[in-house]
């Protein structure tokens, strides 16, 4: 009896230990990494992977060779732009796909392009395994709630939730002109509803104190063109492999403040990617 009442007890202990490293906050590591203008970096590990938490700032590969500031649609050179408004330290600057590559010719493989030594800019594969990684499986495409376990508690917009009630009128009195016996109940409109209400929780602008369960801390710096864009309800960054179909169009991650999932554009129908010359984020991830 004494035997058994020591390994129940020792099962306990395991069971404990295991829903302690599942429940326990990320793994942040402290200036983990500083690029050449001696900017420093904290990184996240997440899963078997480790990022870079904060978006990169640097005006210089690692190396030394500057880079040129400000991007437009006739920049097909190496630039980065600035974001007005915010403090770098904490949204970072903006790349086109050619900074953020360096012009790389083959993009199949692992790429430093603007990262420091040591980290490289990550591949569509990889962002899909950071996303299976904080929510546990994902395809990369509304396939996953992985938006605000992903997004900053700071800087998104308000995202309000839907007004079912309003719809459903909308819904029967559009019923009524137009002669549809179809319930709302049975409607597709409801169905949709439905499912719009049930993904808000993970809308990185529902709530934003619920956010940042990853530890990823991703900011809503936008994207520029000739100008920065909105801030507040996009965070995109680069991958490193282009668009397969679309000449001088690369592929990207978007976290959008009304979406629950992390949409990775990596060249499938309908997720394209976009031009290279826009100005995007960039998370570099260790070798």
């Amino acid at each position: 009896m004494k035997k058994i009442t020591i390994l129940i007890a020792v099962l306990g202990l395991l069971c404990c230990v295991s829903c302690n490293r599942n429940g326990s906050e990320p793994k942040i590591i402290r200036n983990a990494v500083k690029d050449y203008d001696g900017n420093k970096y904290d990184a996240v590990k997440i899963g078997k992977q480790t990022w870079m938490q904060t978006n990169l700032r640097t005006t210089h590969y690692s190396d030394g060779t500057p880079i040129a500031s400000g991007v437009g649609e006739d920049v097909l050179t190496p630039a980065y732009c600035e974001i007005p408004g915010v403090d770098a330290v904490s949204h970072g600057l903006l790349y086109n796909w050619y900074a953020a590559t360096r012009n790389a010719e083959n993009t199949n493989g692992q790429i430093q392009g603007v990262c420091p030594k040591g980290w490289h800019l990550p591949t569509s594969e990889e962002w899909k395994t950071l996303v299976s990684a904080v929510e546990g499986h994902s395809d990369g495409y509304y396939g996953n709630h992985a938006a605000s376990a992903m997004a900053s508690q700071a800087g998104w917009q308000y995202y309000p939730p839907i007004n079912v009630d309003s719809i459903h009128r909308a819904y029967d009195s559009l019923a009524q002109i137009y002669g549809s016996d179809i319930p709302w109940d049975n409607s597709y409109d409801s169905i949709e509803c439905a499912e719009l209400v049930a993904r808000y929780q993970y809308c990185p602008g529902a709530n934003l104190a619920n956010n940042n369960t990853s530890g990823f801390s991703a900011v809503p710096a936008g994207r520029a063109s000739s100008t920065p864009g909105v801030l507040g309800k996009w965070a995109d960054f680069w991958c490193s492999g282009e668009s397969p179909d679309y000449y001088q169009v690369a592929q990207f991650v978007d976290i959008y403040y009304g979406s629950s999932g992390v949409d990775v554009y990596d060249g499938r129908e309908g997720l394209w990617g976009t031009d290279k010359w826009y100005a995007l984020s960039v998370r570099c991830v260790k070798d």
